[in-house]
């Protein structure tokens, strides 16, 4: 998930549209992949990773919002 955040990141930084696209959707995959993993997890645990999982997403609509064309 860092990777494809880094990803996404230096695809904006650098104006790649086709290279943000893939990095969206790797990460897509890997919240996905944490989201059936997190079943496993405590309540606590499990409180805390939700709260930074939707903190990204978050993050990424503000990123995605702010860019023009969006």
């Amino acid at each position: 998930m860092k990777y494809s955040l880094q990803n996404y990141l230096y695809a904006i930084d650098a104006n790649n549209s086709t290279g943000k696209k893939r990095a969206l959707k790797s990460f897509e995959k890997s919240y996905k992949k944490i989201q059936k993993q997190r079943q496993s997890l405590g309540k606590d645990d499990d409180e805390v990773l939700n709260r930074y999982l939707v903190r990204l997403k978050t993050n990424i609509s503000v990123i995605e919002d702010a860019l023009p064309g969006s």
